[in-house]
C-alpha cells in the first residue's frame, strides 16, 4: 500500500475514534443501544471507568448505579427476607456510602487525556502497519509529537467541543505523519 493511502486510512481512523469517544462522552445521559455507533463507544467509556476505578480502589459509576438499584429492590422485599439474607445485607455497604465516594471528575480528566493521546496513536499505528517501514529508527519522532501535544495546555486557550477535539487529533496525526516524512515525494528514478 502506498504511503498516501496508508496516511489517509490512519487519519480517518483517528478522526472516527475521536468522534466516537467525544460524542459518546458528551451524551452519556442518553444511553444508546450497544449496536449503535454511540452505544459502542458508551460501553467503552463504561468499561474504562470500571477498570480505572478498580485500579484505584474506588467504586465506579456503574457500581453506584448497581448499589442504588440493589437498595431499591431490597427495600421492596424487606419484609420477606429470611434471617440469613438480613445478616448478609447488614454487612454490605449502603448505596449512599458507595455513591458519595465516586471520583467521576478525576475520571473525566483521565478520559480526556486518554482521547488526546490514544486516537492519534491508533491512527498512526494503522499507518505504520500498512506501510511496513524497513527501519523503525524514526519511531521516536511521532511519539515525541504526541507526547508534546498531550502536555501542552491547549484546552485552556480554546473552548472544548467535538470539532475542537477532531481538529486537535488531526493536527497531531498530521504532525506525526510529517515527522516520519510520509508526505515527501520519492526521488525520481534517473
Amino acid at each position: 500500500m502506498t504511503q498516501t493511502r496508508a496516511a489517509i486510512a490512519g487519519v480517518l481512523l483517528s478522526a472516527v475514534l475521536t468522534v466516537g469517544m467525544v460524542q459518546s462522552a458528551m451524551n452519556l445521559a442518553q444511553e444508546s443501544p450497544a449496536w449503535t455507533f454511540t452505544g459502542f463507544f458508551q460501553r467503552t467509556i463504561f468499561q474504562i471507568d470500571v477498570l480505572w476505578s478498580r485500579a484505584h480502589g474506588w467504586p465506579s459509576e456503574r457500581d453506584c448505579q448497581a448499589a442504588v438499584r440493589q437498595s431499591e429492590e431490597t427495600s421492596r422485599f424487606r419484609a420477606k427476607l429470611p434471617p440469613q439474607i438480613t445478616a448478609v445485607r447488614a454487612q454490605t455497604r449502603p448505596a449512599s456510602a458507595v455513591c458519595e465516594a465516586t471520583h467521576i471528575e478525576e475520571f473525566g480528566r483521565f478520559y480526556a487525556h486518554t482521547v488526546e493521546v490514544l486516537c492519534p496513536l491508533l491512527g498512526f499505528a494503522l499507518f505504520w502497519i500498512l506501510v511496513r517501514p524497513s527501519a523503525p529508527s524514526q519511531l521516536w519522532k511521532p511519539l515525541a509529537a504526541v507526547a508534546l501535544a498531550a502536555m501542552l495546555p491547549i484546552g485552556i486557550l480554546f473552548p472544548g467541543g467535538l470539532w475542537f477535539e477532531i481538529g486537535r487529533t488531526l493536527a497531531v496525526m498530521l504532525a506525526m505523519l510529517w515527522s516520519v516524512e510520509a508526505f515527501h515525494a520519492a526521488p525520481a528514478a534517473a
